[in-house]
């Protein structure tokens, strides 16, 4: 054997970004044997078979399990490889998408955050607003009613309350790049916005003191309130344990009346 064409095992591992005993294990299944082994039963392995490494964690990363990819891998036909790449890409992109949607997320959460910083709380502001998609799903009852979070419905931004007398949220929004079956359309605008904490996850008490600002500003009665949770369980800001973002949008003469006030 000549020693500079194979890899131990650690160093084999150490390449791939694996404990020793995947190895050790991998070998046993027969989905990744070593090149060779010598007569103290020492495994040594070769760079070519970094590739194959590659492919596995790659298929692993999708979901797929060791018993399906050695199936694949002792799979003859080249419509079965064919298939299981382009499995393999829709995964990924759908990965990609969530990785994106997690990041915008987090930028809005962190504009939020330096806005609250800079405003403070219970302070009406205006701000002149994109146009925004949000992916919704129902939610009946009071705004604090079910339970939605990351595990049941993805990472979401906020809810939206549609009626002022009941002040029940018709829906649970996060953010998306473009319509869906089950999108609406934040509109472009000038909104009026506050910032508010509380000690209890109940807002119905906030809903209701940012509710009657906005009444103050003779906003027509029905538009839309966004809610945003900026601070929850997880970030907490000094004696304040969720810190929540009210906004609704303006109309032009609501704008009017307040520029001859």
């Amino acid at each position: 054997m000549a020693n500079n064409q194979y890899l131990s095992t650690k160093a084999f591992a150490d390449l791939c970004g694996v404990e020793k005993r995947t190895l050790f294990y991998y070998d046993e299944i027969g989905i990744l044997q070593p090149a060779y082994v010598d007569h103290k039963n020492y495994r040594y392995y070769i760079m070519d078979q970094m590739e194959q490494m590659s492919m596995i964690k790659a298929f692993q990363s999708i979901g797929m399990s060791l018993k399906g990819i050695k199936a694949l891998m002792e799979e003859q036909d080249i419509t079965s490889h064919k298939s299981a790449l382009i499995d393999q890409i829709a995964a990924l992109q759908e990965k990609q998408s969530e990785l994106r949607q997690a990041e915008d997320i987090l930028k809005h959460t962190l504009t939020f955050m330096e806005d609250y910083e800079r405003i403070g709380p219970d302070k009406p502001f205006i701000a002149d607003e994109p146009q925004e998609y949000l992916e919704i799903k129902d939610r009946m009852g009071d705004i604090q009613g079910g339970y939605v979070n990351y595990l049941t419905y993805g990472y979401h931004h906020g809810a939206i309350i549609d009626d002022w007398d009941t002040l029940k949220a018709s829906f649970v929004y996060k953010r998306t790049y473009s319509v869906g079956k089950d999108s609406m359309i934040k509109p472009a605008g000038i909104y009026y916005n506050m910032y508010m904490g509380t000690e209890e996850n109940i807002i119905r008490p906030l809903t209701k003191r940012y509710l009657h600002k906005v009444k103050s500003q003779s906003v027509p009665s029905g538009q839309r309130i966004y809610i945003d949770e900026i601070s929850g369980d997880f970030f907490k800001f000094g004696h304040k344990k969720n810190i929540f973002r009210f906004s609704t949008r303006l109309s032009m003469t609501t704008l009017h009346k307040e520029k001859e006030v």
